[in-house]
């Protein structure tokens, strides 16, 4: 990964943009493969779309009409999946590390969805309802949470 990743993200929507481009196609090349080392993963599901919820963040980033509060919560989202130092860094805590991000990025897009569903629906480039999707993570949240915890004191517990 680029140590210009490692940075501070900033605030300015356009660099962060750009920031999120370059992880996208660092990981979106690497991430079936990295998921596919694993024997098996729990969400797998929702982990493989990671990649697709940073690709419909950066359309939305695109966009001149989102509004302030909208864009200030997308961009926080965007800046906290950048951290490498967030709560389950992904280097340290592999596929929980991306649960945890999933859960990131659904918060502010499904709150989005619910105001804008057709301006989501416009920028989903993968396959499936991005509403259906961001919902399927909402409800999927705590049991999400409680994996990404035992997967954090198993390797707590490894060490």
């Amino acid at each position: 990964m680029n140590d210009d990743l490692l940075e501070m993200p900033p605030s300015d929507p356009q660099q962060l943009v750009e920031r999120l481009q370059t992880w996208f196609e660092a990981w979106s090349f690497r991430f079936s493969t990295w998921l596919g080392t694993r024997s098996q993963v729990e969400f797998e599901d929702i982990v493989t779309v990671v990649p697709d919820l940073v690709r419909l963040l950066i359309n939305l980033l695109k966009e001149n009409d989102l509004g302030e509060q909208a864009q200030m919560e997308l961009v926080s989202a965007g800046e906290y999946v950048l951290n490498p130092h967030d709560l389950l860094p992904e280097f340290e805590m592999g596929v929980a590390g991306f649960l945890e991000d999933a859960i990131i990025l659904s918060t502010p897009l499904l709150k989005l969805a619910r105001q804008r569903p057709q301006l989501l629906r416009r920028h989903w480039k993968a396959p499936g309802d991005v509403i259906a999707l961001l919902e399927q993570i909402e409800a999927k949240e705590v049991d999400i949470l409680a994996y990404a915890e035992r997967s954090s004191q198993e390797d707590a517990d490894a060490e």
